[in-house]
C-alpha cells in the first residue's frame, strides 16, 4: 500500500533542516520507503510504501514521527510538533453507541454528532491537499473523512444523523448473507 502526502502537510508536524531529497534517502534506508518525489501544482509530494507491518506510518503524523526518529541519526533536525486540538464543550447531541465484538477486534469507536450546513464544496486548502494525495474531492463531508485519515491515520465516516431512525449506533460483524441498504 502506498500513501502520498505533502512535503507542508508534513512540515506542519515535523521541524527539520533536511530538504526533501534528504528525507527520501534517510527514510527509505531505516524505514518507509519513500518510492518517488513528484512535483504537483507546485507542491512536493511523497509517494511513500507503508507495509502491513507499519500501518502507523499511513498518515502525515506516522511519516512525521519516524522521520523524527530517523533523520537525527544522521545529523539533521528533527523535532516533531504538537497540535493542541480543542473539542467543542459539550455536544449538541449524544448518540448511543453499542458495540457488540465477542472477540475483542474493535476495542474502541469514536464518535459524535455535528451539526452541518448542508452538504457543499470543500475549502480550497482541504481539496487541494487531498488531490494532491491522489484522492479526489467530492464534498465537505467526504472530504473531511479522508482528510483526517491522511493526516492522523484514523478512519472516519459520516452518517446522516437524521437518517438513523433508532438514533443509536451498533458496531458488530455482519450476519451471513445481510444487505446494506
Amino acid at each position: 500500500m502506498n500513501i502520498k502526502i505533502t512535503h507542508s502537510w508534513l512540515l506542519e508536524y515535523l521541524e527539520t533542516d533536511a530538504t526533501p531529497l534528504e528525507i527520501q534517502k534517510y527514510l527509505s534506508l531505516c524505514g518507509p520507503s519513500v518510492e518517488r518525489i513528484e512535483e504537483v501544482n507546485g507542491e512536493t509530494v511523497y509517494d511513500i510504501e507503508i507495509t502491513s507491518n507499519r500501518i502507523d506510518t499511513a498518515s502525515v503524523l506516522g511519516i512525521a514521527r519516524e522521520a523524527a526518529a530517523i533523520l537525527p541519526q544522521f545529523g539533521k533536525k528533527a523535532i516533531l510538533k504538537r497540535k493542541n486540538l480543542t473539542a467543542p464543550e459539550s455536544p449538541s447531541s449524544v448518540i448511543p453507541l453499542t458495540i457488540t465484538d465477542p472477540e475483542g477486534v474493535c476495542r474502541r469507536v469514536l464518535g459524535m454528532v455535528m451539526e452541518v450546513n448542508g452538504v457543499s464544496k470543500s475549502p480550497e486548502y482541504i481539496s487541494k491537499r487531498i488531490l494532491a494525495t491522489d484522492t479526489r474531492s467530492l464534498n465537505n463531508l467526504v472530504d473531511i473523512t479522508n482528510y483526517v485519515m491522511t493526516e492522523i491515520g484514523h478512519p472516519t465516516h459520516v452518517f446522516d444523523y437524521d437518517r438513523i431512525v433508532s438514533h443509536k449506533l451498533i458496531l458488530r460483524h455482519a450476519k451471513k448473507g445481510e444487505e446494506i441498504i
